[in-house]
């Protein structure tokens, strides 16, 4: 389990020992969801130009980063 995680789900006061497998799970759902919803953005939107969506993108990778999920 990626060390954020884990500090994220102690946190939340979750018994680790029997839910690691359903916590970890559960968490990468969640980053998945983040990183999808960034990367929805339409690029043909005339609102965006293209250094917001490569910072866009940016933050994409460092979520993933961070968080250890593919």
């Amino acid at each position: 389990m990626n060390e954020r995680i884990r500090e994220l789900a102690e946190q939340a006061e979750l018994n680790l020992e029997l839910q690691s497998l359903k916590v970890e799970k559960f968490a990468e759902l969640i980053v998945a969801e983040c990183m999808a919803l960034c990367k929805s953005m339409d690029e043909t939107d005339t609102r965006y130009r293209y250094d917001y969506r490569r910072g866009v993108l940016d933050c994409v990778d460092t979520i993933k980063e961070h968080f250890g999920v593919e």
